[in-house]
């Protein structure tokens, strides 16, 4: 058989992906991600978060770049891809909520944090109704000023950890009578 093309066959046995209808498409993208969010690893790493790099919710955005076809198909499955934006250390909050479309939102820090971690902290947390996961180790001055601006529900949220890192031994955390 002669190749006329990518999306020329040259095996009885194969297909072409863009063959493929998009709920076939669809299903093979939702199967795909668990694995890449550490979702097979065992009961108590999933209660602590999960594997500390959450590199894994990024897993779509290649996708959508591979076609036109695929970006409106995944953009337009956000709720049944469960799709996410990560809030983490170093990313410009403001500017991403702005131009993103309004996904659930996953919010992880794993250290000292700047004053602009902070504040994009606090500006994803006014997000109440998009925010479903909540990782948090950082500085316990920190951890206090975040905890407590948490001050309605968090109707969405799944597993939420807050891990002070004690740099001052003689700090304690304090919990608002709520949590």
């Amino acid at each position: 058989m002669h190749n006329h093309g990518p999306h020329t066959i040259n095996s009885p046995h194969s297909c072409s992906i863009h063959s493929l209808d998009d709920d076939s498409l669809l299903n093979i993208f939702y199967l795909y991600w668990p694995f890449l969010l550490g979702e097979d690893e065992d009961d108590e790493a999933r209660l602590i978060g999960g594997s500390r790099e959450w590199v894994g919710e990024h897993w779509w955005f290649k996708l959508t770049h591979v076609c036109r076809r695929w970006w409106h198909l995944i953009l337009g499955s956000s709720l049944y891809l469960d799709l996410c934006l990560v809030c983490t250390m170093g990313m410009p909050v403001a500017d991403m909520l702005a131009h993103s479309p309004p996904f659930h939102l996953s919010l992880t820090s794993f250290s000292v944090i700047t004053v602009e971690d902070e504040e994009g902290i606090v500006l994803a947390l006014e997000q109440r109704d998009h925010i479903c996961h909540i990782h948090l180790e950082i500085p316990i001055l920190n951890l206090q000023k975040l905890i407590l601006s948490i001050n309605e529900e968090y109707p969405i949220l799944e597993y939420p950890t807050m891990v002070p890192l004690f740099s001052d031994k003689s700090a304690s955390l304090i919990l608002p009578p709520m949590l």
